[in-house]
Protein backbone atom coordinates (compact mmCIF):
# COMPACT_ATOMS: atom_id res chain seq x y z
CA UNK A 1 0.00 0.00 0.00
CA UNK A 2 1.45 3.30 -0.77
CA UNK A 3 1.93 5.97 1.97
CA UNK A 4 1.60 9.64 1.75
CA UNK A 5 5.22 10.48 1.88
CA UNK A 6 5.40 7.60 -1.50
CA UNK A 7 2.37 9.85 -2.95
CA UNK A 8 4.21 12.79 -2.48
CA UNK A 9 7.17 12.02 -4.00
CA UNK A 10 5.37 10.41 -7.01
CA UNK A 11 3.32 13.51 -7.41
CA UNK A 12 6.17 15.53 -7.70
CA UNK A 13 8.15 13.33 -10.16
CA UNK A 14 5.41 12.91 -12.04
CA UNK A 15 5.14 16.77 -12.37
CA UNK A 16 8.69 17.37 -13.08
CA UNK A 17 9.81 19.10 -10.04
CA UNK A 18 12.67 18.94 -8.07
CA UNK A 19 12.83 19.35 -4.22
CA UNK A 20 13.75 23.01 -4.62
CA UNK A 21 11.34 23.60 -7.02
CA UNK A 22 8.43 22.20 -5.15
CA UNK A 23 9.68 24.00 -2.04
CA UNK A 24 9.45 27.31 -3.88
CA UNK A 25 5.93 26.53 -5.08
CA UNK A 26 4.46 25.82 -1.42
CA UNK A 27 6.63 27.99 0.50
CA UNK A 28 8.83 25.63 2.78
CA UNK A 29 12.18 24.74 2.58
CA UNK A 30 13.85 22.01 0.46
CA UNK A 31 14.89 20.06 3.59
CA UNK A 32 11.06 19.86 4.50
CA UNK A 33 10.21 18.30 1.12
CA UNK A 34 12.61 15.72 1.99
CA UNK A 35 11.37 15.03 5.23
CA UNK A 36 7.97 14.79 3.77
CA UNK A 37 8.87 12.17 1.05
CA UNK A 38 11.01 10.51 3.52
CA UNK A 39 8.19 9.98 5.98
CA UNK A 40 10.20 11.38 8.86
CA UNK A 41 7.80 14.23 8.81
CA UNK A 42 4.13 14.80 8.15
CA UNK A 43 2.81 18.58 5.97
CA UNK A 44 0.48 20.86 7.93
CA UNK A 45 -2.91 20.74 6.47
CA UNK A 46 -2.02 24.42 5.41
CA UNK A 47 0.92 22.53 2.91
CA UNK A 48 -1.33 19.87 2.57
CA UNK A 49 -4.14 22.02 0.69
CA UNK A 50 -1.05 23.66 -1.11
CA UNK A 51 0.14 20.52 -2.59
CA UNK A 52 -3.43 19.51 -3.37
CA UNK A 53 -3.83 22.77 -5.33
CA UNK A 54 -0.13 22.23 -6.99
CA UNK A 55 -0.69 18.52 -8.20
CA UNK A 56 -4.57 18.89 -8.69
CA UNK A 57 -5.79 16.28 -6.84
CA UNK A 58 -8.15 16.06 -3.64
CA UNK A 59 -7.11 15.71 0.10
CA UNK A 60 -8.36 12.26 0.32
CA UNK A 61 -6.03 10.73 -2.80
CA UNK A 62 -2.93 12.84 -0.71
CA UNK A 63 -3.68 11.59 2.59
CA UNK A 64 -5.36 7.91 1.90
CA UNK A 65 -4.72 7.03 -1.73
CA UNK A 66 -8.50 6.82 -2.14
CA UNK A 67 -8.79 8.74 -5.17
CA UNK A 68 -7.16 7.81 -7.81
CA UNK A 69 -8.48 10.51 -10.40
CA UNK A 70 -8.36 14.05 -9.91
CA UNK A 71 -11.26 16.30 -9.05
CA UNK A 72 -12.03 18.25 -11.83
CA UNK A 73 -11.08 17.93 -15.13
CA UNK A 74 -6.78 17.88 -16.09
CA UNK A 75 -5.82 20.82 -17.68
CA UNK A 76 -2.90 20.94 -19.72
CA UNK A 77 -0.23 22.23 -17.27
CA UNK A 78 -2.21 22.20 -13.75
CA UNK A 79 1.00 22.08 -11.78
CA UNK A 80 2.31 25.67 -13.84
CA UNK A 81 -1.31 26.88 -13.89
CA UNK A 82 -1.63 26.59 -9.76
CA UNK A 83 1.69 27.72 -9.29
CA UNK A 84 1.75 30.91 -11.80
CA UNK A 85 -1.52 31.66 -9.69
CA UNK A 86 -0.21 31.21 -6.43
CA UNK A 87 3.13 33.73 -7.26
CA UNK A 88 0.81 36.12 -9.18
CA UNK A 89 -1.45 36.06 -5.82
CA UNK A 90 1.64 36.36 -3.49
CA UNK A 91 3.00 39.08 -5.65
CA UNK A 92 -0.35 40.82 -5.81
CA UNK A 93 -0.22 40.81 -1.70
CA UNK A 94 3.32 41.95 -1.90
CA UNK A 95 2.78 44.84 -4.06
CA UNK A 96 -0.37 45.75 -1.84
CA UNK A 97 1.67 45.72 1.17
CA UNK A 98 4.25 47.50 -0.71
CA UNK A 99 1.77 50.60 -1.38
CA UNK A 100 0.63 50.84 1.45
CA UNK A 101 4.04 51.51 3.20
CA UNK A 102 4.48 53.60 0.95
CA UNK A 103 1.11 55.32 1.32
CA UNK A 104 2.22 55.93 5.38
CA UNK A 105 5.66 57.20 4.34
CA UNK A 106 4.09 59.80 1.98
CA UNK A 107 1.23 60.94 4.35
CA UNK A 108 4.16 61.02 7.43
CA UNK A 109 6.49 63.25 5.13
CA UNK A 110 3.56 65.26 3.81
CA UNK A 111 2.46 66.27 6.95
CA UNK A 112 6.37 66.83 8.39
CA UNK A 113 7.14 68.95 5.00
CA UNK A 114 3.68 70.63 5.59
CA UNK A 115 4.46 71.89 9.74
CA UNK A 116 7.53 72.90 7.75
CA UNK A 117 5.93 74.83 5.31
CA UNK A 118 3.40 76.62 8.11
CA UNK A 119 7.07 77.20 10.32
CA UNK A 120 8.42 78.82 7.25
CA UNK A 121 5.28 80.95 6.87
CA UNK A 122 5.46 82.64 10.12
CA UNK A 123 8.55 83.30 9.59
CA UNK A 124 7.89 85.15 6.73
CA UNK A 125 5.17 86.84 8.49
CA UNK A 126 7.17 87.85 11.48
CA UNK A 127 10.08 89.33 8.87
CA UNK A 128 7.32 91.08 6.88
CA UNK A 129 5.98 92.65 10.35
CA UNK A 130 9.90 93.89 10.89
CA UNK A 131 10.31 95.05 8.00
CA UNK A 132 6.89 97.18 7.72
CA UNK A 133 7.17 98.20 11.34
CA UNK A 134 11.05 98.99 10.16
CA UNK A 135 12.89 97.41 13.52
CA UNK A 136 15.63 95.70 12.96
CA UNK A 137 17.16 92.29 14.31
CA UNK A 138 19.79 93.59 16.01
CA UNK A 139 20.13 96.96 17.97
CA UNK A 140 23.92 97.24 17.52
CA UNK A 141 25.53 98.70 15.25
CA UNK A 142 25.83 98.10 11.31
CA UNK A 143 27.81 95.44 10.56
CA UNK A 144 27.65 92.85 8.35
CA UNK A 145 26.33 90.85 10.29
CA UNK A 146 24.06 92.99 11.30
CA UNK A 147 22.90 93.55 7.58
CA UNK A 148 23.05 89.55 6.66
CA UNK A 149 20.20 89.38 9.36
CA UNK A 150 18.44 92.03 8.36
CA UNK A 151 14.66 91.63 8.25
CA UNK A 152 14.81 92.08 4.68
CA UNK A 153 16.99 89.17 3.64
CA UNK A 154 14.90 87.22 6.61
CA UNK A 155 11.63 88.08 4.53
CA UNK A 156 13.91 86.60 1.31
CA UNK A 157 15.12 83.52 2.71
CA UNK A 158 11.86 82.42 4.36
CA UNK A 159 9.56 83.18 1.30
CA UNK A 160 12.13 81.35 -0.69
CA UNK A 161 11.71 78.37 1.67
CA UNK A 162 8.02 78.39 2.19
CA UNK A 163 7.52 78.27 -1.66
CA UNK A 164 9.66 75.31 -2.14
CA UNK A 165 8.10 73.51 1.07
CA UNK A 166 4.95 74.15 -0.25
CA UNK A 167 5.90 72.60 -3.59
CA UNK A 168 7.48 69.29 -2.08
CA UNK A 169 4.40 69.06 0.08
CA UNK A 170 2.31 69.29 -2.91
CA UNK A 171 4.18 66.79 -5.02
CA UNK A 172 4.36 64.43 -1.62
CA UNK A 173 0.50 64.99 -1.28
CA UNK A 174 0.24 63.83 -4.76
CA UNK A 175 2.29 60.78 -4.71
CA UNK A 176 0.09 59.90 -1.68
CA UNK A 177 -2.97 60.21 -3.70
CA UNK A 178 -1.03 58.31 -6.68
CA UNK A 179 -0.75 55.17 -4.26
CA UNK A 180 -3.92 55.29 -2.89
CA UNK A 181 -5.51 54.99 -6.25
CA UNK A 182 -3.11 52.20 -6.73
CA UNK A 183 -3.91 50.73 -3.87
CA UNK A 184 -7.99 51.15 -4.49
CA UNK A 185 -7.77 49.79 -8.00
Amino acid sequence: MEKLCERIYALRKSAGLSQEELAHKTGVSRQTISKWESGTMVPESSNLRSLCLLFDVSADYLLFGKEAEPVKEPAQEPVKAVAEQTDKERRSAQETEDLRYKQALYLCAAIFMGALTLLSLAVTGVASYLLLAGIPLWQSEQNALSMLFSPAVLLGVSLFFSIMLATFTVLIGVAFLRARKKLKA
